[in-house]
């Protein structure tokens, strides 16, 4: 494991200093050429390992521009104002009708809550978990720095529960959090 690490940190994936933990190297400016140093003073690694960000080069823009643009032209003028907290109504029938049709799924619209992505879904939890009278939230450790951060943002504390090489360790959950049904209201 070891070895791999330092082949990782020699091939600038990772980056390790002493007394810290290590980490994927985060991309600087400049384009990507086979892991060469172009545009900036870094080296910038072929392959971006950060979580949560896709990668992008292939992305089909003018499809997507196409898309939008057909989009837009369809939206009444009141689904251009502020959005429904829980996304567009007309879209959350269309995602109900493909649910019930590709998957089997019975779901009615009004169930569907669509966000903005992984920490706009985490922080909605958060808020409805401290609304219902929460205060701990456990998270994976080593996990993913953001989702902490989002935790806190929530106002709620993050537990650092270690995770094993089948996932989070659920049977350390007792000293630093209860299970919903325990927790006060």
């Amino acid at each position: 494991m070891t070895e791999a690490y330092a082949q990782l940190v020699a091939e600038g994936y990772f980056e390790a200093r002493s007394g810290s933990a290590t980490r994927v190297r985060a991309r600087t400016s400049g384009s990507v050429r086979g892991g060469a140093r172009e545009g900036g003073d870094r080296w910038t690694p072929r392959y971006d390992l950060l979580p949560g960000v896709p990668d992008l080069r292939a992305f089909p823009r003018k499809r997507w521009a196409d898309m939008v643009r057909a989009a837009t032209t369809e939206l009444t003028w009141d689904e251009l104002g502020y959005p429904d907290a829980a996304g567009l109504p007309r879209l959350r029938r269309q995602l109900a009708a493909y649910l019930a049709r590709g998957r089997g799924a019975r779901v009615e619209p009004g169930q569907l809550v669509l966000c903005a992505g992984t920490l706009d879904a985490v922080m909605r939890l958060c808020r409805g978990l401290r609304a219902a009278g929460h205060t701990h939230v456990a998270v994976e450790d080593p996990g993913w720095t953001q989702l902490r951060l989002t935790v806190a943002a929530a106002g709620l504390t993050p537990v650092a529960i270690p995770v094993d090489e089948h996932g989070l360790r659920v049977g350390l959950l007792a000293p630093g959090v209860r299970p919903a049904e325990l927790a006060p209201p």
